[in-house]
């Protein structure tokens, strides 16, 4: 086992999942290809360690000579110090719990984050995007639930697509 995730599924008990080497390999593998990994990206560390997401925001990023760069707790639930964060530190790649993702895709962005090319989020469906005034123009992709992924622009108004039926 390469680690575990503690789970209470349907029954309300905790229960341990071993995730096995080659999945975690797997997933490293796919998320640096997805996402263009370079070891000139610097990629912040924001969920906590006993989230499964964490696996994305740490591995892809180490395993191909990226950074990793930590958000201070003070500035985990601010949007406005979180920019701040990624402004100063050269964030490129950033994943955000959904409801603070929102939060950051409608405040205000200092300058100082043209470098910034990803934002990701996962978990609950993301209840609306839109550009986000004065930010760069990155990419924005909803994990939801971190097996299913829907590749919005971050300019698109509409909401996501996971959650309902598309038409034919």
């Amino acid at each position: 086992a390469a680690y575990l995730v503690y789970t209470s599924g349907s029954t309300g008990k905790p229960k341990a999942i071993q995730v096995p080497h080659a999945s975690l390999a797997n997933l490293v593998a796919w998320h640096a290809d997805e996402y263009g990994v370079t070891p000139a990206d610097r990629a912040s560390h924001l969920v906590g360690h006993g989230f499964d997401p964490t696996n994305l925001e740490l591995w892809p990023f180490l395993a191909y000579g990226a950074s990793v760069h930590v958000v201070e707790e003070v500035r985990r639930a601010d949007p406005t110090a979180l920019l701040q964060f990624i402004s100063l530190a050269k964030i490129t790649v950033c994943l955000l719990p959904t409801p603070l993702a929102e939060l950051v895709l409608h405040a205000r962005w200092p300058a100082g984050c043209d470098q910034f090319r990803i934002l990701y989020t996962g978990g609950e469906k993301l209840k609306g995007g839109g550009a986000p005034p004065g930010a760069p123009a990155f990419r924005f992709d909803n994990h939801y639930g971190w097996a299913v992924v829907a590749l919005e622009p971050a300019s698109s108004s509409r909401p996501s697509p996971i959650g309902r039926r598309r038409e034919a």
